[in-house]
């Protein structure tokens, strides 16, 4: 099973961004489905976190918590198989001068 899995994730990885992500939903909705238990613990978590949401309210955010999970799962195939350069071309970097002197300025 592991290593059909990896191997689903290592063909992910030749996939369009957004169909990955698209991909990765899929398998979100599919744990969704499938996983009863870790559901119910999702939502027990959220009820308890979140007293005041309604019933509705806890049903999406459990739908959408597991389909972050799914694209989070398919973005580790970019992660784990794509080169340094692919992956650099995903990042976008703001406030790098704030970085650049923090580096320079050394430990508080």
């Amino acid at each position: 099973m592991t290593r059909i899995a990896l191997t689903i994730l290592w063909a992910l990885h030749f996939l369009p961004r957004h169909l990955l992500s698209l991909f990765g939903q899929l398998i979100g909705l599919l744990f969704f489905l499938l996983s009863s238990e870790r559901r119910r613990v999702v939502k027990t978590n959220l009820k308890l976190c979140f007293p005041t949401l309604t019933p509705q309210q806890i049903r999406t955010l459990t739908t959408n918590h597991f389909m972050a999970l799914g694209r989070a799962i398919a973005d580790c195939s970019i992660a784990w198989w794509s080169s340094s350069a692919a992956i650099k071309k995903l990042a976008r970097i703001r406030g790098k001068e704030m970085l650049d002197q923090a580096l320079t300025e050394g430990p508080v």
